[in-house]
């Protein structure tokens, strides 16, 4: 089938893997000559791979969770936050993978949680008076309404999920990092409500002090920090 190997190159060149690529669109052009999207990605994986070679880049593969990390992450969100209905899987990832695992109300709580799995893989840069105080590694949650549309692309029901996937890679983005209390402006009206501002980081505190922190099997700990979001005077 041309399509199914044009969608595997597809998603290897947007993660920057293009010598993988590369055979699958050539492989789609046998089984369709004439697919000019094909040829068009082929030329650029050739230009793509040129460029690296001549300039010594190698790709970089996205920080990740050991299996047993990740395991322990999302047994950390069942225990705490909820059952997981289901984890929207991110495809393309250039620097962590954003996966956001999803809490349908529950008999404990009657609104939905959602929650990043995958931003504490890689550790903050974290200031010098504050290390060794286990502040390097977190992931973000938010919670919504029950009827909120969870896994509906139109802007007004997407913006949490798009919200938590900029703050998880904001540390990377801006060498920074993120933790209690700090607030981050939207610079512009994320939600249908523009007297929404940005959001600020708090403790989970209506699931208990232990949901604060998940321990990792190598005894690091990874922080939960739910996001609030802010209007303009809350903001100031």
């Amino acid at each position: 089938d041309p399509l199914w190997h044009f969608r595997l190159g597809y998603a290897y060149y947007y993660q920057g893997r293009e010598r993988e690529a590369l055979p699958e669109f050539q492989r789609t052009l046998e089984l369709d000559p004439g697919d000019p999207d094909a040829g068009m990605f082929l030329d650029w994986c050739r230009k793509a791979i040129d460029a690296k070679e001549r300039e010594g880049v190698e790709r970089v593969d996205p920080v990740l969770y050991t299996r047993e990390e990740y395991a322990a992450v999302m047994d950390h969100i069942e225990r705490h936050f909820g059952p997981v209905e289901n984890v929207m899987m991110e495809i393309v990832s250039p620097d962590i993978r954003v996966n956001i695992a999803v809490c349908p109300p529950c008999e404990a709580h009657d609104y939905y949680v959602l929650c990043t799995v995958g931003m504490g893989a890689r550790r903050m840069d974290i200031p010098a008076d504050l290390a060794g105080k286990e502040l390097d590694r977190a992931e973000v949650m938010i919670a919504l309404p029950p009827d909120w549309r969870v896994g509906d692309g139109e802007e007004r029901w997407y913006w949490p999920v798009r919200w938590l996937k900029i703050l998880a890679r904001l540390p990377i983005d801006q060498d920074t990092w993120l933790g209690w209390g700090h607030t981050v402006p939207a610079g512009e009206p994320f939600t249908e409500n523009p007297n929404v501002a940005g959001v600020m980081l708090v403790m989970p505190g209506a699931f208990g002090a232990e949901s604060f922190g998940c321990k990792l099997p190598g005894g690091e700990t990874v922080n939960f920090y739910q996001t609030i979001t802010l209007y303009d005077d809350e903001m100031d």
